[in-house]
């Protein structure tokens, strides 16, 4: 399979062609991935004047292709050593359509299964597969890397870094653009051991940059005190607003039995692409815990039930602490409350709770159309952050885009929010420290209809849209590309 878009053969210059080098190691996801998703919605947005190559890992290939490689204007390169020397051959990939019965033929336990389960059982971590992955990872890089430095295979007018962590990136040769999307790693101890290579890579490539984005004006500030950038070398935009309304369903039942519904909407994703077995086993067995846990959640409904979702991943200043001194008394208040999350809780956190986890429910990696039937099943989203990068969060808005409310926790996040969009967005504010205060709110807004309704609307009226910002960013690149 090849992505549609401009060929990368070298016989024709690209016209402001803009390599994004975002080539995520082998252990990270690309679903689930917040700058991900954030530059899917950027060039999607973006009109067909500017061309777009996009470097990734080759395990993201076909993900990303399902994304976003409909678009003529997008090129997508799989990162692989082989990729320059065999640039037409077709990936080969297959499409698997779900049906009872047919899995048995592509199950299999292989030696590395059984010496891996026997590893894990005496505690043992080392995975042979995974370092192997990193190994050809950092390999093909480097190759990549010297073939863009020696012989501009990409045909690259400008080259967009969004994400600090991939390796190397220091030594790009060519006109180049950074994101900066927040200082949490420099922020909080917990983060010393990678923020230390941070702190030298963006000491380095912040030089050697045209441009660094940023998503805030709070960020702005922090890269000039903290970091001494001038300040006219940054550049604010804000980040979009996610629009999941595409997804929703409309459902006539009552009560719960509209919690009943959008769960038989869920089911079982029937057709799966896929270049190797053991990411469709992965991928099928990935969908099965899914659908057991959602299962699970199902026997525990009642017409008292309240859903509430939480939608985001676990870091030390996720405030998930602080949201479990919530859950717990609000649990004890009324036991029919049940919460989803969208990430793995912390065993430490499942260990102090652990009289209240039968109300926990762990659904994660889901599709977008899965996510929104998560939000559309809650009667209220919370996001417990202290600390986000942007204006508010995404959480907000993708709830708000399916008529449903969230509260958000207090942060610099909220607080520039208000400046921009008025103080009316402190309504849809709490302080999750006020453990008590919150709880007040919480069971205004998934008890009084018109409280939930106020909430929406303020998120609905600060949505930005992908449009906006991507013609901000080809005003950027633009002007970089045409500058001498």
């Amino acid at each position: 399979m090849t992505a549609r878009g401009n060929s990368l053969d070298g016989k024709d210059k690209m016209s402001n062609n803009i390599l994004i080098w975002m080539p995520l190691s082998p252990i990270n996801k690309w679903v689930g991935e917040g700058i991900a998703q954030t530059i899917e919605n950027i060039i999607m947005a973006m009109d067909d004047s500017l061309k777009f190559t996009i470097l990734i890992n080759k395990n993201h290939y076909l993900e990303v292709f399902q994304s976003i490689g409909h678009k003529k204007n997008i090129s997508i390169v799989p990162l692989s050593i082989f990729w320059p020397f065999f640039k037409k051959r077709k990936n080969k990939y297959k499409i698997f359509y779900f049906t009872d019965g047919e899995e048995e033929d592509i199950f299999e336990i292989t030696f590395r299964d059984k010496l891996s389960s026997f590893l894990k059982k005496i505690g043992i971590k080392f995975d042979l597969g995974s370092t192997a992955k990193i190994l050809f990872y950092l390999a093909s890089l480097r190759v990549i890397l010297f073939l863009h430095n020696r012989l501009n295979i990409f045909k690259a007018d400008l080259i967009w870094i969004p994400i600090p962590i991939i390796p190397w990136t220091e030594y790009l040769k060519g006109k180049k653009v950074h994101s900066f999307w927040d200082p949490f790693v420099f922020e909080y101890r917990e983060f010393e051991n990678f923020s230390l290579f941070l702190y030298k890579k963006y000491s380095i490539v912040f030089k050697k940059v045209e441009k660094i984005i940023t998503q805030s004006n709070s960020n702005k500030e922090y890269l000039c005190k903290i970091f001494g950038i001038p300040e006219k070398k940054i550049t604010v935009i804000y980040n979009g607003s996610p629009d999941y309304s595409k997804f929703k369903k409309n459902i006539n039942s009552d009560g719960i039995g509209v919690k009943r519904d959008l769960i038989r909407y869920w089911k079982k994703r029937s057709k799966f692409i896929y270049s190797k077995r053991e990411e469709l086993v992965n991928a099928l067995y990935h969908e099965l815990i899914n659908h057991s846990i959602l299962n699970r959640l199902e026997k525990r409904l009642n017409n008292s039930s309240k859903i509430i979702l939480v939608s985001s991943q676990y870091r030390v200043y996720k405030g998930f602490e602080t949201l479990f001194k919530i859950i717990e008394k609000l649990i004890k208040k009324n036991p029919n409350y049940l919460f989803i999350f969208t990430t793995i809780i912390p065993e430490k956190l499942k260990s102090d709770y652990a009289h209240f986890l039968e109300n926990l429910f762990e659904i994660t990696r889901v599709s977008k159309e899965q996510h929104a039937i998560l939000y559309q099943l809650a009667d209220l989203i919370l996001h417990p952050s202290y600390s986000e990068g942007g204006l508010g969060c995404y959480p907000q808005f993708e709830a708000a885009s399916l008529g449903k409310p969230c509260l958000v926790n207090e942060g610099r996040h909220t607080e520039e929010a208000c400046r921009v969009f008025g103080d009316c967005f402190r309504k849809i504010t709490a302080d999750f420290r006020d453990i008590d205060s919150t709880i007040k709110r919480i069971e205004i807004l998934v008890s009084n209809l018109a409280a939930a309704e106020e909430n929406t609307r303020i998120s609905l009226e600060g949505m930005i849209s992908w449009e906006k910002v991507s013609l901000e960013y080809k005003k950027l690149f633009m002007e970089i590309i045409e500058k001498c």
